[in-house]
């Protein structure tokens, strides 16, 4: 369905272990989404980057996603879209042991 209402983008990155594949993380994020009525905003995630190197130890790597969030009904606030993010780090965090990136 295409929205008269714009979309809203959010970067995160999350450092997780270097064994750990992207897609677990993805597939984490969607079935946050699928159980979480807050995070069914969320139209697409996708990784633009993945470091490892400097400023990270030797088994950690930082992976970045960028979540588009739309809601097909009404114009997106703030306090929603913070909300829903929060709720997908906070699930990467538990379920993956990962850390959000300052």
């Amino acid at each position: 369905e295409i929205s008269r209402y714009q979309p809203v983008t959010r970067d995160i990155a999350l450092v997780v272990d270097s064994a750990l594949p992207v897609q677990e993380v993805i597939d984490r994020f969607y079935r946050e989404k699928d159980n979480n009525p807050l995070c069914r905003i969320m139209q697409t995630v996708v990784l633009f980057d993945d470091y490892r190197g400097k400023g990270l130890n030797a088994h950690e790597k930082s992976l970045a996603f960028r979540f588009t969030l739309q809601d097909v009904n009404k114009t997106l606030q703030d306090d929603v879209v913070e909300a829903a993010i929060h709720a997908f780090v906070t699930a990467a965090e538990k379920d993956l042991d990962a850390k959000l990136r300052t």
